[in-house]
């Protein structure tokens, strides 16, 4: 459903910056994936926007549709801020949860890259 994306990330933006964020390390790892979700989209809106700059530079023939994907690419790249403002919270996370900190952080971690390519 992508006409609740809106929604659902102003949700998920909600919970993760509000001043008493919702956010616990019970959620943490979903409200990751989740912003991931949409940094991933973002890619695909990233691309069309390169398009689209491209043919008006051009100027060639007819002109080519501005994208709709201008929301896309800022959620994708908000969600990438949450992401990074997030994890300053993990060590708080392993503090609350009795684990060492070799146990907190034995998994294997996720890398997030957004490349935006000119």
């Amino acid at each position: 459903m992508p006409e609740a994306a809106g929604d659902v990330f102003a949700l998920v933006e909600d919970l993760t910056t509000s001043p008493q964020p919702s956010i616990t390390a019970d959620n943490y790892e979903a409200a990751i994936a989740l912003l991931n979700e949409f940094a991933t989209a973002a890619q695909v809106g990233a691309r069309e926007e390169q398009l689209y700059d491209q043919a008006t530079r051009r100027g060639k023939g007819q002109k080519a549709k501005k994208p709709e994907s201008t929301e896309i690419v800022v959620r994708g790249s908000t969600a990438m801020s949450i992401v990074f403002q997030l994890s300053a919270r993990v060590p708080n996370f392993i503090e609350q949860s009795h684990l060492d900190t070799t146990e907190g952080t034995s998994k294997p971690t996720r890398q997030y890259t957004v490349c935006w390519a000119s």
